[in-house]
């Protein structure tokens, strides 16, 4: 359930569309000043937006904690920019909530410098996704499956204030994908981010024969072939 305060909602705006993370509430009771309304169990978090006959305004963030957190756990929030150092300064034992929005396809790193802290990642229903460590200081999401903005909780309970104070660091990880063509020339791909992957889709026949070649021709141990049923 969520109140909202403001002026100039008007008379009658029980019809008033009101959204929260991309998640519509049913609004319960309104007034020139005062919209309450109850928003579905899954919803997110994210910035909130009123919508009445007489306009649309947007407001600030709503940060819904998923389970099991509770409010009394948290230290600090914040919205991020994608690349950009972000302070979180957490007091020790809570937790801090970032707020980042993100594409469908997109994977999402976060780095905290010269420590590991254990971070966890929530989609725009508040749905737990799994978020393993890339390297000594960094965490990173697999393919996010839809747009919207994500949750990411960090889980200061054992590290001091001063750690975090030099920021986090949010950034996108984008795959790299393209097509080859059968006897046409060679396709060159270059991932050059820690856990991005590639993919080249291709037209074949049975019995064709697919080569994949590293630099300095050694084959990539990682790769892998699907057929055109993804298996």
């Amino acid at each position: 359930h969520i109140t909202l305060t403001g002026n100039g909602f008007g008379p009658g705006s029980h019809d008033a569309d009101v959204v929260v993370g991309g998640t519509h509430a049913r609004v319960d009771l309104a007034t020139d000043a005062i919209l309450s309304a109850y928003l579905p169990r899954e919803a997110g978090s994210g910035s909130v937006s009123v919508a009445t006959q007489w306009g649309e305004v947007l407001g600030p963030d709503v940060f819904i904690l998923p389970d099991p957190y509770t409010p009394y756990q948290v230290g600090t929030t914040a919205r991020v920019e994608i690349a950009v150092a972000t302070p979180m300064v957490v007091p020790v034992g809570k937790i801090g909530l970032l707020l980042v929005d993100a594409q469908v396809g997109e994977r999402l790193r976060v780095t905290s410098p010269g420590v590991a802290v254990p971070v966890s990642l929530f989609d725009p229903r508040n749905h737990p996704l799994p978020m393993p460590t890339v390297g000594a200081d960094a965490s990173q999401s697999g393919r996010l499956a839809q747009s919207g903005t994500y949750l990411i909780v960090v889980d200061a309970t054992f590290t001091t204030p001063e750690v975090l104070a030099s920021g986090l660091t949010v950034t996108v990880v984008k795959d790299v994908e393209t097509a080859a063509i059968p006897d046409g020339e060679p396709v060159t791909m270059r991932l050059t981010e820690p856990g991005q992957h590639g993919r080249v889709q291709f037209a074949a026949v049975a019995g064709d024969t697919v080569i994949a070649v590293g630099e300095a021709g050694n084959i990539y141990a990682g790769s892998t072939l699907f057929d055109p049923f993804g298996i």
